[in-house]
C-alpha cells in the first residue's frame, strides 16, 4: 500500500508540475521513480501452492497462523530470533505476500495439514 501511495503521490506530483510548467527536469526522475515503485509492487500473478514448501517452511507457516511471535517461532524451530526473522521473510517472499497475516489466510487456504475445521465436529 505505502508503495502505492507513493507512486499516487508521485505522479500527482508529476501532472502537477506539468501544468505549472516546470518540466524540464521532472519526467526523468519521475519516470525512474514509478518504475521503481512498479517492480517493488506485488506480482497479480496467481499465488503459488504450497507444495513447493519445504517441511520446516511449512512448520514456520503454522506458527504464525497460530499467531506465535517471532521470538517463540525461533525457540520452536530451534534456531536464534534473526534466522526466524530471515527465513520468515524468505517464505513470504515465496507465497508472494506482504505480511504475516496474508501468510496465515494463505497458509490455511493452500495448506492441507492447516485445515481450520474442528476435528471430531459433525
Amino acid at each position: 500500500m505505502l508503495a502505492t501511495k507513493s507512486a499516487a503521490v508521485t505522479l500527482g506530483a508529476k501532472r502537477g508540475a506539468e501544468k505549472v510548467g516546470h518540466l524540464s527536469h521532472f519526467p526523468p526522475i519521475a519516470d525512474k521513480v514509478l518504475q521503481f515503485i512498479r517492480q517493488r509492487v506485488p506480482s497479480t500473478e496467481p499465488r503459488c501452492r504450497g507444495d513447493h514448501l519445504s517441511p520446516s517452511e511449512r512448520e514456520l507457516l503454522l506458527q504464525v497462523v497460530e499467531g506465535h511471535s517471532t521470538k517463540r517461532i525461533a525457540w520452536h524451530l530451534g534456531v536464534n530470533e534473526i534466522t526466524a526473522k530471515i527465513n520468515l521473510k524468505s517464505v513470504l517472499r515465496k507465497i508472494r505476500v506482504n505480511n504475516r497475516t496474508q501468510a496465515a489466510i494463505w497458509a490455511l487456504d493452500n495448506l492441507p495439514e492447516l485445515d481450520p475445521t474442528p476435528r471430531g465436529s459433525v
